[in-house]
């Protein structure tokens, strides 16, 4: 051994209680840094667990969104289509609302046309009225509106076998006849009714037969009239 490493060796040997107490520091710190970094370890290792935990929670999470994203995706398309439908159904029916506001438009130009038309047809029906062929030079046969009436009711009578004229056992009524009469018409015939009454001479031969006969005029009076009639 040289002298240089024997006086290292000597050295050493006179501190060695110095160096033995710091190899036992060196050793003690080593433990707790040791022990430290087990800690730190262990409470990563538990961090690290809950993550785990934690991003299984969030994959979950985030495939229950996914899902409703995708129904909701869904929805809105549905939606999408039923507002596209609806609105054109409103276009559809705006446009049909337009035609009948303009069919309505016409139609009211019409009636106003057909009103005008109908006062003028009643003006000229009114002036109508009251000209006939007394008053103008209008022929007869266009005398409909001044001397138009109204249709007489039918016959309600219910039908008998009986024949007209006077019926048996009822009493006979007869025209008295008088000479203040109105009119005198004479007529020459071939026989006489038989409800003629026959005017004698005095040597009862028969001069000619009377009938007497009543119209109604207007206002409710009467128009009584003799027939004289000759054979």
């Amino acid at each position: 051994m040289q002298k240089k490493d024997t006086a290292a060796l000597d050295a050493i040997m006179k501190h060695k209680e110095y160096f033995d107490q710091r190899l036992i520091d060196m050793v003690t710190d080593l433990n707790r840094t040791i022990k430290s970094i087990n800690k730190d370890k262990t409470s990563a290792i538990c961090h690290n667990d809950q993550l785990v935990i934690t991003n299984k929670s969030l994959n979950i999470r985030g495939n229950d969104l996914k899902s409703e994203n995708s129904i909701l995706r869904i929805q809105f398309a549905k939606e999408k289509a039923e507002k596209d439908d609806l609105l054109k159904e409103v276009l559809r029916i705006q446009e049909e609302l337009e035609k009948l506001q303009k069919e309505t438009e016409f139609q009211r130009i019409e009636i106003e046309k057909q009103r005008k038309e109908i006062e003028k047809q009643e003006k000229v029906i009114d002036k109508f009225k009251y000209i006939n062929s007394t008053n103008s030079n209008m022929q007869s046969s266009f005398d409909v509106l001044s001397h138009t009436k109204a249709k007489a009711d039918a016959n309600t009578r219910m039908p008998t076998n009986r024949k007209r004229g006077g019926q048996k056992n009822h009493k006979l009524h007869k025209s008295q006849i008088t000479a203040d009469v109105d009119d005198i018409i004479c007529k020459r015939v071939v026989q006489a009714p038989h409800s003629a009454q026959a005017v004698k001479d005095e040597g009862s031969h028969i001069l000619y037969y009377v009938t007497h006969e009543v119209d109604l005029i207007m206002d409710g009076k009467q128009n009584h009239r003799n027939t004289l009639l000759y054979k």
